[in-house]
């Protein structure tokens, strides 16, 4: 049962993944960990997340702005590498999401409702994405906080999701090869990230599909309304928790 749960949770959240280019980690996130644990919620996730980047990447990476790209992945490297320190100090996990939730719920309601949504200065940028980094690291969902820039630095939708993508597929990459020359894979890792990897694949492409349909204004709301979904179901299952 728990498989069936992990296949159909991976694709319903990739598949809004694949439309906006980030979210589905955070969703998926406190699912698996109710099913497995932590620990083994974030190497699995990192692998269908991993299947899934690779996908989008293959279908959009001509639209990558490589400059931000280079910037955003300098930033959230040293968050990563912040993250991985705090990792054996973390007692209260639940009470960070929640809080992380309503920071996020804060910011897409900000954005939805208000005609001047507040423009970040560049220092404000990089501790935003360092803070992603750190988030990433830690909880495998420092989406929200990437889209906060992403959504100031790269107006386009092209560029926004190509972009994106590609950031999340290099961080994928670095931690699959972190995890896999320390630790390692069990089989039971290797099981569970099929379930939700192989729906995944299936969701990437139905999602590039309907991407090529919708026009900028109509994406960027189906973003920050994304944003809000994922700040309401973090507070929620940490609140439930």
């Amino acid at each position: 049962m728990s498989e069936i749960i992990t296949s159909i949770v991976s694709f319903i959240a990739f598949l809004i993944h694949s439309i906006t280019g980030f979210g589905g980690n955070i969703m998926v996130f406190p699912v698996l960990t109710y099913l497995y644990g932590s620990s083994t919620a974030r190497i699995c996730l990192n692998l269908i997340a991993w299947i899934s980047s690779i996908s989008i990447t293959i279908d959009c990476h001509k639209d990558i702005n490589v400059k931000e790209y280079i910037r955003i992945i300098i930033w959230m490297a040293l968050g990563l590498g912040i993250g991985y320190l705090l990792i054996p100090y973390m007692k209260s996990e639940s009470i960070i999401m929640t809080i992380y939730g309503f920071i996020i719920i804060l910011i897409a309601l900000q954005r939805m409702l208000l005609k001047d949504s507040i423009v970040f200065n560049k220092p404000s940028l990089i501790i935003i994405l360092i803070l992603a980094g750190v988030i990433q690291a830690l909880f495998v969902s420092g989406g929200a906080f990437l889209v906060i820039y992403c959504t100031q630095a790269l107006t386009d939708k092209k560029e926004f999701r190509a972009t994106f993508t590609a950031v999340w597929l290099s961080i994928y990459t670095s931690t699959f090869f972190i995890q896999l020359l320390g630790r390692g894979y069990e089989k039971e890792h290797i099981k569970i990230a099929l379930f939700g990897a192989i729906p995944v694949i299936f969701a990437s492409v139905i999602g590039s599909r309907i991407t090529r349909k919708i026009n900028q204004q109509f994406f960027m709301r189906i973003v920050y309304i994304f944003i809000l979904i994922v700040g309401i179901s973090l507070v929620a299952s940490n609140v439930m928790h």
